[in-house]
């Protein structure tokens, strides 16, 4: 599964004139105005095309000043300009338009128009307008320290596993980011084995975020994945059936299980590993005992568990599973659940001693 962004502008008409009528007025190492890019350096190319691709206009009239720190309102509009050509970007516009699309939220952006950017927070700016998920070393189950910005930078071939992810960067260096991922000389992406494993289908408006619910199909106990997938069940990422369902139904869940569609659908990564609680409890041995231990211990858990789990003994179920997975073996956390729902911690208890009661 891979993810590969074209950007795609066509050259001024003026300067196609201009070299018409003047033949060798444009030299062929020339680039565009500025003079003080040497026909020989190892960004030429790229400012060449951000030039010609009306990406950057320069610092001047006649220069572009490749050594120069990059600030976070020259990349914001630098990105915009590449990945959004419908309209013009204003600094201030491009900043708050990078924001949400990197992190979700504006703050105010005129006051980060002058900060200077790093190279960690330069690729993750690229992956989230590129539309690429940037996968953690973890879901390709490899042990490193490297930055997860820089090790999915790495994997697309922009730079090296030992590049730090601190260092500020120049104009130079974010031009030929952008140069080769609109020329398409950067590696695929690819695929975490979770994807080769289980059925999972991702909404392009979540690729970028997509290593999140990975990151938490990964925590689900093997047996649990290996059942889904030999009974074909499939994970969506996304939110388009989930928002047909919400409309319909008044409601606003982040996650729902349809067991006729044999599917999940998640929207939020928190909702993942409970959605996966609703298809082991559709497997357990005894799911009698599961409401009989709602109607029990429900309300005494619920200051560890929260209101939902109230609801009923599926979500119960479910949010008890949640609990227990997050817990990740932490004796305190399980030791509190078991003073409040002694009956649902020796159930549990006993589930996963005997491998969820999966086949």
């Amino acid at each position: 599964m891979g993810y590969c962004t074209t950007i795609k502008r066509k050259i001024p008409a003026i300067l196609v004139v201009i070299g018409t009528l003047l033949g060798t007025a444009v030299p062929a190492f020339a680039v565009g105005p500025f003079q003080d890019v040497s026909p020989g350096s190892s960004y030429t190319e790229a400012i060449r095309y951000a030039y010609d691709n009306r990406i950057t206009i320069g610092t001047s009239a006649d220069t572009f000043s490749p050594d120069r720190l990059i600030t976070n309102g020259e990349m914001s509009m630098m990105f915009c300009r590449a990945f959004f050509t419908d309209k013009e970007w204003p600094m201030e516009e491009a900043i708050s338009e990078i924001m949400r699309r990197r992190d979700g939220v504006v703050m105010q952006p005129n006051l980060h128009m002058d900060s200077r950017v790093t190279r960690g927070w330069a690729y993750k700016t690229l992956f989230a307008c590129a539309g690429i998920p940037a996968y953690r070393p973890e879901l390709y189950r490899i042990d490193s320290d490297v930055d997860d910005a820089i090790f999915a930078a790495a994997n697309l071939g922009l730079c090296d596993m030992t590049a730090d992810p601190w260092e500020y960067v120049t104009r130079a260096e974010v031009v030929q980011m952008l140069y080769l991922m609109g020329t398409g000389q950067t590696n695929p992406v690819v695929p975490p084995p979770i994807l080769e494993e289980i059925n999972i289908s991702i909404e392009d408006t979540y690729a970028v975020s997509s290593g999140q619910f990975l990151q938490e199909v990964e925590k689900v106990p093997k047996s649990i994945l290996e059942q889904f997938s030999k009974e074909d069940w499939s994970l969506v990422v996304g939110n388009k059936e989930l928002a047909v369902w919400n409309y319909k139904n008044g409601m606003s869940a982040s996650g729902l299980t349809i067991f006729g569609e044999k599917t999940l659908f998640v929207a939020n990564a928190g909702s993942t590993i409970h959605e996966f609680g609703h298809f082991l409890h559709h497997h357990v041995q005894v799911p009698e005992m599961v409401k009989q231990l709602y109607e029990k211990e429900a309300t005494q858990a619920e200051v560890l568990l929260g209101e939902y789990a109230m609801t009923n003994d599926n979500e119960y179920f479910a949010e008890v599973f949640e609990y227990w997975i997050a817990s990740n073996g932490d004796e305190g956390r399980l030791s509190r659940l078991q003073a409040a729902a002694p009956g649902t911690y020796a159930y549990f208890a006993k589930l996963e001693a005997n491998n969820w009661d999966m086949p």
